[in-house]
């Protein structure tokens, strides 16, 4: 682990090579950086490298911090890449508002080997961080009895419904984010828990929210260099401060002319998938090329599976769903590809597919 105390100026020195790029950026951003190149994740798309002003950074720290509450001395943790957005602007935060963090590599269990940070007033996970520390019993104990956390967020994936429930029976403030690369993080959050639990994120202060002629979102604030940035994410608003995340516009299956918006049916689906095999897996869907249908909706399942290939109507023996929405095939692969930054790589998943010897 990588201690950082920037209400300091002494900088640890480490031979650790992953510490090392950390310390390497909080070098360049105190010598006054005003440029930073970074990544997207690629997890739709093709991944690209576009800049961002060290303005922007700083505008969304200070949202970050505003919303939190966050002062001097406050304790961060930090277990996401800092080669990506959402790992460096933890950094970016922690200098801005002068934190204390604790910056370990990315991993699926960031305190399976965690023990010493305690009092901690803010943290972020990637949704299967948070599912992989609920199931082991050690790091689950520590996350909700011994980190002293006091607010969560979550982004970067949607997150399951058994993720979601467990999270239900924690008293630690959880909160998912809306954002991306080109937002400089999140722009919304969503309360996951207690009373305050929504199915609606709420803009953060100084973000302009529009659609387009699609339903999809528009965002302009200081972190986007006050330039509309156009989003594929179609939304439903509530008092022009709230919206509800329906789905991706570029993520849709027509299938026998029904329209099918995957990122919904997802959420959908999640009770069908833990019910039948008795634990979280992570899974997507996609359409495949049907000869009647046009497309036919496909759910891939991260699991071994000797057969590689199960009855559709057995898992969704039980579903409320309508027929329509039920997958005709499910398939198997016993490790998912990831970006980069830990995402599902949904097109070179199924590019692992061999679709031509594949029947209902």
């Amino acid at each position: 682990m990588l201690l950082l105390d920037f209400t300091k100026n002494e900088l640890p020195i480490s031979d650790n090579p992953y510490f090392q790029k950390v310390i390497s950026f909080v070098k360049n951003w105190k010598a006054g950086i005003e440029i930073i190149q970074i990544k997207t994740s690629g997890s739709t798309g093709i991944p690209k490298i576009i800049d961002i002003k060290r303005a922007q950074m700083v505008a969304s720290g200070k949202l970050t911090g505003d919303f939190f509450n966050l002062k001097e001395r406050n304790r961060a943790f930090c277990c996401l890449n800092v080669e990506y957005i959402a790992g460096m602007m933890m950094l970016v935060r922690a200098m801005e508002l002068k934190l204390q963090i604790s910056v370990i590599e990315s991993v699926s269990n960031p305190f399976l080997n965690v023990h010493s940070d305690k009092n901690i007033d803010f943290a972020a996970f990637v949704p299967l961080q948070i599912q992989t520390i609920l199931e082991n019993d050690h790091s689950r104990k520590y996350l909700i009895e011994e980190s002293g956390l006091k607010n969560v967020i979550i982004g970067g994936a949607a997150i399951n419904e058994w993720t979601l429930n467990e999270i239900s029976k924690i008293n630690i403030p959880f909160f998912a984010t809306y954002g991306m690369t080109e937002t400089v993080s999140h722009v919304a959050l969503k309360p996951l828990n207690a009373d305050s639990k929504s199915d609606f994120f709420q803009k953060m202060k100084g973000i302009d929210l529009e659609i387009d002629e699609r339903n999809c979102l528009k965002i302009k604030g200081e972190c986007t260099d006050n330039k509309w940035i156009q989003t594929n994410d179609i939304v439903e608003f509530r008092d022009n401060e709230f919206f509800k995340l329906l789905g991706r516009a570029d993520r849709v299956v027509n299938s026998g002319g029904l329209k099918i918006y995957l990122d919904i049916l997802e959420k959908e689906i999640g009770n069908d998938v833990f019910n039948y095999f008795n634990k979280p897996l992570r899974y997507f869907l996609f359409g495949m090329p049907d000869e009647k249908l046009g497309e036919k909706l496909v759910l891939m399942i991260e699991a071994e599976n000797p057969k590689f290939k199960i009855e559709s109507k057995d898992v969704f023996k039980y579903s409320i769903l309508s027929k329509y929405k039920i997958p005709k095939m499910v398939l198997f692969l016993p490790k998912f590809v990831e970006t980069e930054s830990g995402k599902i790589d949904f097109k070179k998943n199924i590019g692992l597919v061999n679709t031509e010897n594949l029947s209902a």
